[in-house]
């Protein structure tokens, strides 16, 4: 149904639903993303224990990150900082385990009855992986937005890549030989040739 404010209160009753009425031991989801943008941890602990198995996935919840949108997507998209918040963290989850978006990995499904071992696309929605007319989510209109989601989700995604490439690029050893010398030196490393700079024992820097 609809989300309204407080939406803490909100993931509260979800919990109570999952653990008092289904019997689970937590909520379902990782992480729940309210329509103002706040994310919500479910059952994804810190630590050791961050990929701790889910249960949102029509009982084929292994090597999966379950993510819900609080709200009713069926006639409408997902507001600007839920939507805004729900790209920030697939990204952070695809470049901090280098899962590429836009690929496949060995997952299990549902689609045929039972849950069977086949490469999923890396980024599914709730009904991907289940048998048909199981769930209408994540609704009608988002859905149809999905192809947008992983185009965002992955020109996001490049953009940390390249971030974190230059950032371990910068603090890459540099190997100099022969040292010490008095002429011409090679430069051994990972760098790019226009962050390069190269001082003497005077401090003054060689062009």
């Amino acid at each position: 149904g609809n989300a309204f404010p407080p939406y803490d209160a909100t993931v509260r009753a979800i919990w109570s639903y999952h653990v008092n009425s289904n019997g689970w031991e937590d909520i379902g989801y990782h992480w729940l993303i309210a329509p103002d943008g706040i994310i919500y941890k479910g059952r994804a602990w810190l630590g050791e224990n961050e990929n701790v198995l889910g249960a949102h996935m029509c009982g084929c919840n292994a090597n999966k990150l379950g993510i819900c949108l609080l709200g009713d997507l069926t006639d409408q998209g997902p507001t600007n900082e839920q939507y805004s918040s729900l790209i920030d963290l697939i990204t952070y989850k695809c470049c901090n385990w280098n899962i590429s978006p836009d690929l496949e990995s060995l997952g299990t499904d549902k689609t045929s009855g039972n849950c069977q071992e086949e490469s999923l696309n890396n980024i599914i929605s709730h009904r991907d992986g289940c048998p048909i007319n199981y769930t209408e989510c994540p609704g009608a209109f988002f859905y149809s937005q999905f192809n947008q989601v992983k185009n965002d989700i992955k020109t996001s995604y490049l953009n940390c890549m390249l971030n974190t490439n230059t950032s371990e690029q910068k603090s890459e050893s540099l190997i100099l030989y022969p040292n010490p010398n008095t002429s011409d030196f090679t430069v051994k490393g990972i760098f790019k040739k226009e962050e390069l700079e190269i001082y003497n024992l005077d401090g003054r820097e060689i062009n």
